[in-house]
């Protein structure tokens, strides 16, 4: 049989650091994913322009 047993003042309020130190890392993590994302979305967007640039360039032909 399972007794539980009370926590102390002290055991408390360490489970609510470690619970506040886990929002802040899931938090942080969130952030890092999100500008992760960001970034790769940038750089693909930046290679479209590119290549749509390229295409744009072909279209036209020689201009001479």
């Amino acid at each position: 049989m399972v007794v539980h047993k009370r926590l102390t003042s002290k055991d408390q309020k360490d489970v609510q650091r470690i619970g506040r130190t886990l929002q802040r890392l899931g938090g942080k993590l969130l952030g890092d994913a999100r500008a992760a994302a960001f970034d790769a979305t940038e750089r693909t967007l930046a290679t479209a322009q590119k290549r749509l640039q390229k295409v744009r360039t072909t279209l036209r032909g020689p201009t001479a």
